[in-house]
């Protein structure tokens, strides 16, 4: 015996699979949504990861030394040939950031009146996005004795950070002994 399907259950039954439709697209926006938030979160801890590890490789291949002014002459290419910079972000004799950027190399006098000149070493970026400049300069920041960003002194704290950090390409520059 076939039985048939009513108008009233065809209906139900096409109305069923339109909500199914639409929780899956639900599920999938979701799942995109995390992977692009997780994504980011990583280049962010990416970022302060790597340039935590430059600071340390860099202050323990210049340990003896009277200071970082061997940094102030091509120091990108001084940390390529020294092998500080994780090779993924090695272009050629560029060290690149994650987010389209450059790091630069120097030496300054930590900003101590009458400090020997390249005392400490450090460390710029540029084309920060706003929410890693927040992140960049106020987590991890004990290691640093000052952190600039777009040109202006910052204390770490997340006040001072928002005030500085713009929606868009930001500057940082990193001080340590």
């Amino acid at each position: 015996m076939k039985t048939q399907m009513t108008h009233k259950q065809a209906g139900m039954a096409l109305l069923s699979a339109a909500l199914y439709f639409v929780l899956a697209l639900l599920v999938s926006a979701s799942a995109v949504g995390l992977y692009f938030y997780i994504s980011d979160n990583n280049a962010a801890a990416a970022a302060r990861e790597n340039l935590t590890l430059m600071g340390a490789n860099i202050a323990s291949r210049f340990e003896g030394e009277s200071g970082y002014g061997a940094l102030d002459t091509n120091g990108q290419q001084l940390v390529i040939d020294l092998r500080v910079a994780p090779r993924s972000l090695v272009q050629g004799s560029t060290v690149v950031n994650e987010f389209g950027g450059q790091y630069t190399f120097g030496s300054n006098n930590g900003g101590i009146t009458g400090g020997a000149a390249d005392a400490y070493m450090e460390i710029t970026t540029n084309e920060i996005p706003q929410d890693v400049c927040l992140t960049l300069s106020t987590s991890g920041i004990e290691q640093w004795q000052q952190i600039e960003i777009n040109g202006t002194l910052v204390d770490g704290t997340m006040t001072e950070a928002r005030a500085e950090c713009v929606d868009g390409a930001n500057t940082l520059v990193f001080t340590r002994r």
